[in-house]
């Protein structure tokens, strides 16, 4: 089911849908089918395959990570016929860069079959690369209850406040195989190995009821407070064993139960979420997870529907 409620009818709506549905499917077409680039890709992987002990001292288990990111920055920035110039603003994605009359961002993601595969099932992304106006989630655990929810406040503005052009939000992730000894793309008959999303614009959130079905965060944002022995700031904690006043109640934030203080408007999550060891003051999600089917049928100005999500093989 589409996230999207409405279609667009403002001006201003039907301009910034049309302009992300162009931009979506001009680049959707780019990275499927420019031969250099794919060309690219697959050699990625063979100077991978053939220089792998290579990596032996490498810190980071992802080797294709830096390379991936390279290729796109550079095929955008030297060979997409409507880049004008970098954009300049380092609250972005990793690629970024002007057109006639968008900002486009592109962040790459490359996720591990055997490291991280469940990571390829749903997107995930930082409050840095996006613009949507997402309400909190969360949920109180009695019906007499009412939870706002936790705050996800993404960082990018909807409109550039420089250019006033539109920021647009893209992600294409690849999956690849990784078990120690080699290295491959990811390749089964009856799976992609690519995905390319887009994320909505904060101008059309209205459209989808300000809601993208965000269900967990990845990551949170915890409130730290002054370190009484000096030296850095601490978190915000209190023990498992502490008793909240008589009208805060339980809440499910993702995959956590934690406590609501309607009072101070506080939630105290606990931490970490597998075998807890406090409770820590949560001000806002960090990195939030969003399923596919959410973001995929999106609908014109007139009322007709086009994918914002597509897959294919390398």
């Amino acid at each position: 089911m589409s996230a999207q409620a409405l279609a667009p009818t403002q001006n201003n709506e039907i301009h910034i849908s049309d302009i992300e549905q162009f931009y979506y499917d001009d680049l959707l077409n780019e990275f499927k089918t420019d031969q250099t680039y794919n060309k690219s890709l697959l050699g990625i992987e063979k100077w991978i395959q053939s220089n792998y002990s290579l990596f032996g001292a490498w810190k980071s288990p992802n080797k294709v990570k830096l390379a991936v990111q390279r290729l796109i920055a550079n095929y955008c920035y030297a060979n997409y016929q409507h880049f004008s110039k970098i954009y300049v603003s380092p609250i972005s994605s990793d690629i970024a860069f002007e057109t006639n009359d968008a900002i486009i961002n592109i962040d790459s993601k490359t996720v591990s079959e055997t490291g991280n595969k469940g990571d390829f099932r749903s997107l995930f992304f930082s409050p840095n690369q996006a613009s949507f106006n997402h309400k909190g989630f969360g949920n109180a655990l009695s019906s007499s209850n009412t939870y706002p929810g936790m705050p996800i406040n993404f960082a990018i503005p909807p409109i550039d406040p420089s250019t006033k052009k539109p920021i647009l939000t893209f992600f294409i992730m690849y999956k690849y195989f990784d078990n120690g000894t080699s290295f491959s793309w990811f390749r089964n008959e009856e799976e992609p190995n690519v995905k390319f999303i887009c994320i909505p614009n904060g101008d059309l959130s209205n459209l989808f009821n300000n809601d993208l079905g965000i269900k967990g965060a990845k990551t949170y944002n915890y409130e730290k407070i002054p370190n009484p022995l000096g030296g850095n700031d601490i978190f915000h904690t209190l023990p498992l064993s502490h008793t909240f006043s008589n009208n805060s109640f339980k809440v499910e934030v993702g995959d956590r139960v934690g406590w609501y203080v309607p009072n101070n408007n506080e939630t105290w999550l606990p931490y970490p979420t597998d075998k807890p060891k406090e409770y820590r003051r949560t001000l806002s999600a960090q990195t939030c997870r969003i399923q596919f089917s959410n973001l995929k049928t999106r609908y014109d100005s007139k009322s007709n529907t086009w994918d914002a999500v597509n897959t294919w093989q390398i």
